[in-house]
């Protein structure tokens, strides 16, 4: 999420573009303000399943 953000502001502040502005701060404010940044934290635009392996019971 972070990437996609920097991405979108860099071009948008290349090609002054008010609509990609628009599109990287609601990236910020809805995903990587609220911790949802990706498969890192298991949560982005989708919700990922924790695997066996990272629960405590694994053997």
């Amino acid at each position: 999420m972070e990437t996609m953000y920097n991405i979108d502001m860099l071009w948008a502040k290349k090609l002054r573009g008010q609509t990609m502005i628009d599109r990287a701060n609601y990236i910020k404010e809805n995903y990587i303000d609220k911790g949802k940044r990706g498969v890192s934290r298991g949560e982005g635009f989708y919700i990922y399943p924790n695997p066996s392996f990272a629960q405590p019971v694994f053997f």
